[in-house]
This record gives structure tokens, sequence and C-alpha cells, in this order.
């Protein structure tokens, strides 16, 4: 799994930001408590590597704060993610995500990170590859409506029915 050594994923995304880069971790809320200093110390030692603690309400504030002056952010699947993709700062997942698709959200792998001179060239290649397969909900998407007003409308049944039929019997 990607997300099961955090420490060796915090260090690769580390590996390719500019110099001058900060790289903010915030540890899940889940996981407060439940590993040793010497854990952190793996990483903190790195220079521009910073730990932060957003566990209370005027964290939540200032988390908004961290991901309005984001490059980018990175995480397994967090909330964080899906906000940063939504106000365009580029957001990459270790897991896959419904809001992958996202425009400023994509799916990283170790792969990736290794394959890339910097953060400018992770972007671009995800970019690239967003455009290449960027036809989702294309594929998966039907005429007609689902909705109280529309369900007594013949022609709108007809083509719920014909989405059924090839969602069902041609896919």
């Amino acid at each position: 799994m990607y997300y099961s050594d955090q420490i060796n994923n915090i260090i690769n995304i580390w590996k390719i930001l500019p110099n001058d880069f900060k790289l903010i971790v915030k540890e899940h809320p889940n996981c407060v408590g439940e590993r040793n200093i010497s854990y952190y110390l793996k990483f903190l030692k790195l220079s521009n590597i910073f730990l932060i603690n957003l566990n209370d309400l005027i964290a939540y504030e200032e988390s908004e704060n961290f991901i309005n002056n984001s490059l980018a952010t990175f995480s397994i699947a967090s909330t964080a993610s899906l906000q940063s993709s939504l106000q365009n700062i580029h957001s990459f997942t270790f897991a896959d995500t419904f809001f992958n698709s996202l425009n400023y959200s994509y799916k990283l792998s170790l792969e990736d990170l290794k394959n890339s001179k910097n953060l400018s060239h992770l972007i671009s290649k995800k970019l690239e590859e967003k455009y290449e397969k960027n036809d989702f909900y294309l594929n998966n998407s039907f005429d007609g409506y689902i909705i109280d007003e529309h369900l007594k409308d013949e022609n709108n049944l007809k083509k719920i029915r014909n989405a059924l039929n090839e969602v069902i019997f041609e896919k």
C-alpha cells in the first residue's frame, strides 16, 4: 500500500519541492498520540518540514489558511485535498477518491514521485494524464432525469429505460 509508509511518502514529497518551499505535515486527528516521537523525528530533521497541530476549532481556520496559501496538497484521501481541489489548488491523493475526477485532484503513486524531477514536473505530468483520461463522466452519463417532475414524462422514461439497458446489458 502506498500509504503504509507515510514517512517514505513525506520524504519523497519533500525531495521534489523547491528548496525554499515549506512542507507542512498535519497528523490525522485519529492518529494523534498513537506514534512514538522517533516517528516524527525521522522527517522533522529535514529542512523546511513542519509538524502542526490542528485539532481544535481555531485550527480549522488555520487549516483553511494553509490550504489557501499552498501550491499543492498531498494526502492519503483527506478533506483538505478535496477542499484544495475545489479551490483550484493541485491536490494529490495516494488512495483513489471520488474527487480525483475533479480538475485539480490527482491520484498519486510512489512511482509518480520517484519519476518527477520536481513539483512543476509532477503537476505537468498529472495534468497531461488527466486530459488524456478525462472521459469518466462522459462515459457514465446518460440522458434522462430521475426527479419527481420528470417521472411522468414518457419521453424521459424512455431515456431512463435505454440508459438502464445500456448499463445492464451492454457494458
